[in-house]
């Protein structure tokens, strides 16, 4: 029952022509890479390796252990402490898996075995490594790493707290990295008050000023403070990959090319979506007319690189709307970088992933209202959304189901009816 089922499927999916067939081998490390659950089976310990995996890899919302190695190497060549930032990250990642599995035990939601307990783990470990000095006292080596776990533990917390809120719990909005943002936060302002928490000098407070005749920024691409401008070219490109290698505080153009690697290994179209949105992000700043220091290491393109990867057809179906809109999306997240890093320069701290956020989930919860944007049904990769089987629009028509001619949104409620109606589904006695 169940062949003749598969086959009136194929008769009546049809797959979409011209499309490239590949191997059936390289089908089982792309996307989501299945390949990895049966080799668990054999080697338990492979099962935690790759839920650690996964977790750095659901930073960029890919669900591959592939993509998490590639990010790790990624960060340990993007510096000369890329390794340090990179441990403490991995640190993280297993601090936030581990406690979800101890303590609210999400074996039932499957959400452990796709990293979801680990990338607000790693991001926190991220930050800690990079902004918390290792230089004396208690915020030594040691130190940092305890404050990793800690604050790791704390960001899983607050991840099932986001995840229970009415609001979120509602409209089945996800959490996305709120938690790292809440946690790291925490500490980041509250070091103020603690004499043995010294922060690194990439954290200094300033007034924000205005640009008059007095203050001016200087506009044009350059490494250093002091250099030279580069070339308009030469700077775009550093910008956007570097804008890409941001999301993990990786200021590195062949750190952002690994990292940018590892999602295709994922989603060709997700990595598509993050260069476009690190490029509107960096084209969106200069417009405004940001500091080209801060343009040229991809401070302004890392926000817009997580939107237009949520929005471009992750969390959304994709379309040629839903396409423009996240080009929007990714415009208006630059926007509000400016505004809330305007407002974090008198602490010294960094608005890290929070217009991301801001922007990202202002868009989600607006998908009901809007005809043509539809919320993906379990989100995995945007290539498993596109080739997800649709019944004929032409046989809905035919039968009555729907109306109107064939680029008309199909509902969920529509096609389980049309696919009943079809006898594609065998209803339930």
């Amino acid at each position: 029952a169940q062949r003749l089922q598969q086959s009136m499927a194929d008769e009546a999916y049809p797959r979409s022509p011209g499309r490239r067939q590949y191997p059936m081998w390289v089908y089982e490390y792309l996307g989501t890479m299945q390949c990895a659950s049966r080799m668990e089976r054999h080697y338990p310990l492979l099962r935690w390796i790759d839920r650690f995996l996964r977790g750095i890899g659901q930073v960029v919302f890919m669900n591959n252990p592939l993509t998490g190695i590639a990010i790790f190497v990624g960060i340990s060549v993007g510096s000369d402490r890329g390794w340090w930032f990179a441990l403490c990250g991995l640190i993280g990642t297993i601090s936030g898996t581990l406690t979800a599995f101890t303590i609210f035990h999400p074996e039932g939601d499957g959400g452990l075995d796709l990293g979801l307990y680990g990338f607000n783990g790693f991001l926190v470990g991220e930050a800690m490594g990079n902004f918390v000095s290792t230089g004396v006292d208690f915020d030594g080596t040691f130190g940092v790493i305890v404050l990793v776990v800690v604050l790791s533990i704390f960001s899983t917390f607050i991840q099932v707290a986001l995840r229970n809120l009415l609001v979120l719990k509602k409209y089945s909005l996800p959490g996305l990295t709120l938690p790292f943002n809440i946690a790291t936060l925490v500490l980041l302002l509250g070091s103020y008050e603690y004499q043995r928490i010294s922060l690194t000098s990439a954290l200094s407070p300033h007034v924000p000023e205005r640009s008059s005749a007095t203050h001016s920024l200087e506009l044009c691409f350059r490494e250093e403070l002091a250099d030279n401008c580069t070339t308009i070219t030469q700077g775009s490109i550093n910008a956007v990959f570097r804008g890409v290698g941001q999301v993990f505080f990786c200021d590195s153009v062949v750190g952002g090319m690994i990292i940018l690697g590892g999602i295709v290994l994922a989603s060709r179209i997700s990595a598509f979506f993050a260069l476009l949105g690190s490029a509107i992000g960096l084209g969106t700043a200069i417009a405004l007319g940001v500091d080209g220091y801060n343009a040229y290491h991809g401070i302004w393109g890392y926000n817009s690189v997580l939107t237009a990867m949520a929005l471009g057809g992750f969390f959304i179906d994709l379309n040629k709307r839903t396409a423009i809109l996240t080009c929007v999306a990714a415009m208006v997240t630059t926007i509000v970088q400016g505004c809330i890093s305007a407002m974090f320069q008198p602490w010294g701290v960094s608005p890290f992933t929070l217009p991301f956020c801001v922007v990202t989930l202002c868009f989600l919860a607006s998908v009901g209202t809007i005809e043509w944007m539809r919320a993906v049904d379990g989100p995995t990769v945007p290539e498993y959304h596109l080739e997800k089987p649709k019944p004929k629009i032409a046989d809905l028509e035919r039968r009555g189901l729907l109306s109107g001619g064939t680029d008309e949104i199909v509902e969920l409620n529509d096609i389980h009816t049309a696919e009943t109606e079809l006898q594609l589904v065998t209803p339930a006695v």
